[in-house]
């Protein structure tokens, strides 16, 4: 989770590694209504994607709305399958990949984007996000497919 620095959420995502076939997936990527369309998104799209990385991560898996298809198509995903009315009437649910394996349209990474470029990092409004290792509880007979789970923290 992301936090202002008077300790309201700004934005929050994770992730997750399915072992052995080495794809990952991202989790509820959000970002406070008040916050949005300052980079806020892309550098935690960015921070994720560059932890996947890290992890050996061929392909990353998500699923999403109509709502935000098109912000995870300027980052690279692409467009497996539409389901619709897929989380609700008139909420469509979009299947979306990117390969790790070619060079994806990098998203910049936390270290990469100088404070001027963000709004919020110009005024000093957020601190920097970092992630925290969380071990989820995972019934005995599910353990040996358990994902490993992380989340940001500030």
């Amino acid at each position: 989770m992301v936090e202002d620095r008077a300790g309201r959420p700004a934005a929050c995502g994770g992730f997750h590694v399915n072992s052995p076939e080495r794809w990952g997936g991202l989790t509820w990527g959000m970002v406070a209504s008040g916050e949005q369309r300052r980079g806020i998104g892309s550098l935690l799209l960015g921070v994720r994607l560059e932890r996947l990385r890290e992890e050996g991560v061929n392909e990353v898996r998500l699923d999403t709305s109509q709502l935000s298809r098109a912000f995870y198509e300027r980052h690279g995903f692409v467009v497996v399958s539409i389901q619709p009315d897929g989380y609700r009437p008139g909420l469509d649910r979009w299947d979306m990949t990117l390969s790790m394996i070619r060079a994806p349209n990098r998203s910049p990474s936390l270290a990469e984007v100088p404070p001027e470029r963000c709004c919020h990092a110009a005024r000093g409004d957020l601190t920097r996000a970092e992630f925290v290792e969380q071990k989820p509880e995972v019934p005995p007979a599910h353990q040996d497919d358990a994902a490993s789970t992380r989340a940001f923290s500030t």
